[in-house]
């Protein structure tokens, strides 16, 4: 196997391969009570985790291992999936009684991967209480034996010390992380704050218990996970649980990380936040949700190559990593490499055949890279849902009974800025199907969400200006209208190149809908 590092190719998208020998350390066998999964699978990613900080080393992400490892094949057709040459398998099994201090044993195993043979194995019997020390004595062991198969000077894991004492408030931590790296939805997101709340709970001193805690938080803030009326509160929080974390632990990559995130996902922030993110990359080159986070600034930054880069390399540290698949999906459908945004959402497809938004990415390549709706529909007609999954590409048709029965079956959001959009596509759909009287309905409650918005917290205005131009212009109103129209790259100026070119779009938008519609072309060339 190979793997490049941060080169992508000019003409596809795709990324350059440079050789690299990859590891992946899949969730280790609990021989035990299935409660105690999540320490199995806890082992496997802190000992992958030591494992990334090895120079030379590519190593595939312990969720994409997790995933890969969850339907029963063989270690060589895992390995394949995964594109790498060597894998860490194990198992665990607890024992003691209630006397005495209870203890773990961990078998891990080094296989390499093209003729399933097994390089190497141990037993580790430990008290539960030295599990960190068994952890790092694990990694260095299996670099070790890794270094010499491939005749390799490889330096040791970096050191890391016991991040707490209690190791109730671990476990928790274990589970937090477990549930953060389970599943594709991001529900988990909260669930997994609720298990790093209660082991800082049971920890005060806990930094990476704090810093994860800070990161999921701003994570579910971001994706509107928390009711806008309890906004300010989230945010405060997640200040203080960020600032503690860095308080106990100031160079914790995980802290630093949670302060870049914070930066990132409350105040949208772009520069703060990769001067957080970058330096932590330098010393995690093999953790794929660091080359996300840098991906991620580099696109709102206008840096698209760079960005390709880093998302590919999650990507390549992280096959089956939904996350990273998606960012680089819609990052290359963003700079127009369409061929490759395809390729993307067509494995998405696959690794998700119940998420609707695979099969809209997929025929947005389609539509982008084509031009054909009617090849984009094919796609459509394929999602679980397919009224519900492009309700646009039935607008670009002027099928208006299509697409208010899409719009229909779309349950809004109804806290904030989601239901002020949905009432402006609604109102054309009212429009089209000329219901003069239901259109002005919904444009009309489009504008008082947007007046709304404008009086709430400041961070959460960002789409109240297009709202309020676009509602005002379907109203008729279109000297105001204009005025707005005018006004929004001000209104929505943060540095944010990813989406600055959308501003253009809403502009134009509204231009047209006020009748501009010389000076919308002139906005769109």
């Amino acid at each position: 196997s190979s793997s490049s590092r941060g080169a992508v190719d000019a003409e596809t998208g795709a990324p350059a391969v440079v050789s690299q020998p990859m590891v992946a350390v899949l969730p280790f066998d609990n021989v035990g009570d299935s409660e105690d999964d999540f320490l199995a699978s806890g082992i496997a990613e802190e000992i992958a985790s030591r494992l990334s900080t090895v120079g030379g080393l590519g190593l595939v992400s312990s969720r994409s291992a997790q995933q890969a490892a969850s339907d029963g094949r063989s270690t060589v057709e895992i390995g394949e999936e995964l594109g790498v040459d060597y894998l860490v398998e194990g198992s665990l099994r607890w024992g003691g009684n209630a006397e005495d201090e209870p203890r773990v044993r961990v078998t891990p195993r080094l296989i390499r991967v093209r003729d399933d043979r097994q390089l190497w194995s141990q037993s580790y019997d430990e008290v539960v209480s030295d599990v960190f020390t068994l952890q790092s004595r694990i990694a260095g062991d299996v670099a070790r034996q890794l270094g010499a198969t491939l005749e390799l000077d490889l330096p040791a894991p970096e050191q890391k010390s016991q991040p707490t004492e209690n190791m109730e408030a671990y476990f928790e931590y274990l589970r937090g992380v477990q549930e953060a790296t389970s599943a594709a939805n991001v529900e988990r997101m909260l669930r997994a704050v609720e298990h790093f709340e209660r082991a800082v709970a049971l920890d005060p001193e806990f930094s990476e218990g704090w810093a994860k805690l800070a990161t999921y938080r701003a994570m579910a803030l971001a994706q509107g996970l928390y009711p806008v009326d309890q906004r300010a509160e989230i945010v405060a929080r997640a200040e203080t649980e960020m600032e503690r974390a860095l308080e106990l632990d100031p160079e914790d990559p995980l802290a630093r990380l949670a302060r870049g995130y914070y930066h990132y996902y409350v105040f949208r922030d772009f520069d703060r936040a990769y001067r957080e993110f970058q330096p932590v990359l330098e010393e995690r080159p093999n953790d794929p949700d660091v080359a996300k986070a840098v991906g991620a600034i580099q696109r709102r930054r206008g840096e698209y190559q760079d960005s390709l880069a880093h998302f590919e390399q999650a990507l390549r540290l992280a096959p089956g990593d939904y996350d990273a698949m998606y960012a680089a999906a819609t990052t290359h459908l963003a700079a127009r490499n369409h061929r490759r945004a395809a390729e993307l959402f067509d494995r998405l497809i696959v690794a998700a055949p119940d998420q609707p938004g695979m099969f809209v990415g997929r025929a947005w390549a389609e539509v982008k890279g084509t031009g054909s709706l009617e090849r984009a529909r094919v796609f459509l007609d394929q999602s679980p849902n397919p009224d519900r999954a492009l309700p646009e590409l039935a607008r670009y048709e002027r099928d208006w009974q299509r697409y208010r029965k899409g719009l229909v079956g779309i349950e809004p959001d109804r806290r904030g800025s989601g239901l002020g959009v949905w009432h402006l596509l609604m109102g054309q759909a009212e429009r089209g199907l000329g219901d003069e009287e239901a259109a002005t309905r919904h444009f009309e409650a489009a504008l008082e969400i947007s007046e709304w918005l404008f009086l709430d917290s400041e961070h959460h205005t960002e789409r109240a200006p297009i709202i309020r131009g676009l509602a005002l212009a379907h109203l008729g109103r279109s000297e105001e209208a204009l005025r707005y129209a005018e006004s929004l790259p001000d209104a929505l100026e943060n540095g944010d190149a990813y989406r600055g070119p959308m501003v253009g779009e809403f502009e134009a938008e509204i231009l047209a809908a006020a009748g501009e519609l010389e000076r919308a072309i002139d906005q769109i060339e």
